[in-house]
């Protein structure tokens, strides 16, 4: 994501993340909204969750019926745009969330 041309946030689908080296077991999902980020100047103006809109779009374009996603720092964020939580799981002293989102596949 850019503004005025310059870079100030990226996200992705990806389907391997780095929780997966911890915990193997949730290699059961396929599908992650990972690499969220907007450089700290422009957070809190709602382009987290707008990239997070951009990037469902894009999975359901691909026929990606369900993503996941997991953090420690902005369950909040995904609350509001809609995701679930999964579980809870510690992993080295940090409290992670496991969160999925239904996408409705555009035809």
């Amino acid at each position: 994501m850019t503004s005025d041309g310059v870079p100030i946030g990226t996200a992705g689908v990806y389907n391997t993340v780095r929780i997966l080296e911890k915990i193997p077991r949730l290699n059961i999902y396929t599908h992650w909204l990972a690499l969220v980020y907007t450089i700290p100047m422009e957070r809190g103006k709602g382009y987290g969750a707008l990239l997070c809109e951009k990037v469902e779009e894009e999975a359901k374009k691909e026929g990606i019926s369900k993503l996941h996603l997991y953090t420690y720092t902005a369950e909040s964020l995904y609350k509001r745009g809609g995701w679930q939580l999964v579980e809870r799981i510690e992993v080295e002293s940090r409290n992670i969330v496991l969160m999925e989102k239904e996408l409705a596949i555009l035809k």
